[in-house]
């Protein structure tokens, strides 16, 4: 933890610099680093230097002014010093992208401090992957439901309908929901990130998700009670969510793209960015969409964007298309067919799947669906009665199935395959 004391004289140009952070995370973390990086230089750099009057961060960003005011100085000290902190870090045993995440820190603390670039060291990064995160389509997020148990989905549908984030997700008491018409809730809270506000929804897929895995929410009587506990009735921490969400992911068969020098990944934050990008489709506006996921709006337009609940609901209403996993039942769905659905997506039985074809045909909604998300190799064709004439290649161990059942042998293939044409089987 960070012993940096905000009374102490000279540290005026760090705290400026913390507060001006939007992150309460960032200003922690910004804080804990810089006081790594100052117990070191006083320890090993500034220590009996006479570059610097005083050991404060205040006199070392003075002496960084004047410094700056040379027209050709052979080499920068303020340079010099975090060049040997990051010698220092990999010596420890840092790996080079953690070392560049400290560095970064310093960076940002001088070019805060001295109003200009930064400081221009010599070090040498390795080559970075640009790390993008992956957003999902409904059926995606339709291969991710399978996996989850009935706490767990409530989890993800609450992510992927109101754009909260794991932390967020894991801090809802019951009374900040406002229960309205038609299986839609309105959350309000804090984000605990940054301590901005938020006012969101929940559709029906998370609000059925949330009381079937907890039983009927009542929250003018269990205001302050949690809203999603896990088997053991304990509160979520937001690490917990995160864990159990990417072993569903991964358990979907999602992994990294890579993409040049790019990889894409499906997180939970993916969720956020499926959020943002339905609503955005259904031209939500950028305002309430911010509002929605708690990013700050500024000063003027906090002060003065205050739509009402019921035009905020109306418009998510008419987003909801475009987050909803659940197959419209105008789409004629009989909850057998989408029991048979399901089925054949948690087992990929292609005896099911070609049953299912032969029933109901291909251009059944449910069918359409399958295609999409059942491979080609994956599924197997209906049986069809051969018509006198169709050739075929078929293996070796398929042959006498075949030559019993009116084909013939036409030639062995270099694969060691069997050409075979259908004659018709004798009356």
């Amino acid at each position: 933890m960070s012993n940096l004391n905000r009374n102490a004289p000279g540290w005026n140009t760090v705290f400026s610099w913390i507060d001006s952070l939007s992150a309460r995370k960032t200003r922690r973390d910004y804080e804990e680093a810089f006081s790594l990086f100052w117990n070191w230089a006083l320890e090993n750099r500034l220590k009996n230097d006479p570059s610097i009057t005083e050991p404060t961060p205040d006199a070392l960003i003075r002496h960084r002014l004047v410094e700056l005011k040379k027209e050709a100085p052979e080499r920068f000290h303020c340079e010099d010093i975090v060049e040997a902190y990051h010698r220092t870090l990999l010596d420890r045993g840092l790996s080079d992208g953690s070392a560049r995440r400290y560095i970064a820190v310093i960076r940002s603390f001088y070019k805060h401090a001295t109003r200009n670039g930064g400081l221009d060291l010599r070090i040498k990064f390795k080559k970075i992957r640009v790390q993008q995160k992956y957003v999902p389509s409904l059926d995606d997020i339709r291969k991710v439901r399978l996996q989850c148990n009935p706490i767990l989905w409530s989890l993800v549908a609450t992510m992927k309908d109101s754009g909260l984030g794991p932390d967020q997700v894991s801090h809802i008491k019951r009374g900040q929901i406002e229960k309205l018409d038609g299986g839609f809730w309105y959350v309000t809270g804090q984000r605990q990130k940054t301590g901005e506000t938020f006012s969101t929804f929940l559709g029906p897929d998370a609000t059925k998700a949330i009381e079937a895995a907890y039983g009927t929410i009542t929250p003018s009587i269990e205001g302050r009670a949690p809203v999603f506990l896990n088997e053991y009735k304990k509160l979520f921490t937001s690490s917990a969510i995160t864990q159990r969400v990417q072993r569903a992911i991964k358990a979907a068969g999602f992994k990294p793209i890579e993409r040049g020098d790019q990889t894409e990944s499906f997180s939970t934050y993916s969720f956020r960015i499926f959020f943002n990008s339905a609503l955005e489709t259904a031209r939500v506006p950028e305002n309430w969409r911010k509002r929605a996921m708690g990013h700050a709006l500024g000063d003027v337009q906090g002060a003065y964007s205050h739509p009402a609940i019921t035009e905020l609901l109306r418009t998510y209403r008419d987003a909801y298309k475009f987050l909803s996993i659940e197959i419209p039942a105008q789409q004629g769905m009989s909850p057998e067919d989408v029991a048979d659905m399901m089925h054949i997506f948690a087992t990929k039985d292609k005896a099911a799947f070609a049953k299912f074809i032969e029933a109901h045909g291909d251009e059944h909604p449910i069918s359409k669906l399958l295609k999409r998300q059942i491979s080609a190799s994956e599924v197997e064709k209906p049986a069809r009665k051969p018509k006198v004439g169709d050739v075929d290649r078929i293996t070796e161990a398929e042959a006498t199935n075949h030559l019993n059942h009116g084909w013939k042998l036409l030639s062995v293939m270099p694969s060691g395959q069997l050409l075979v044409q259908y004659v018709g089987e004798n009356p």
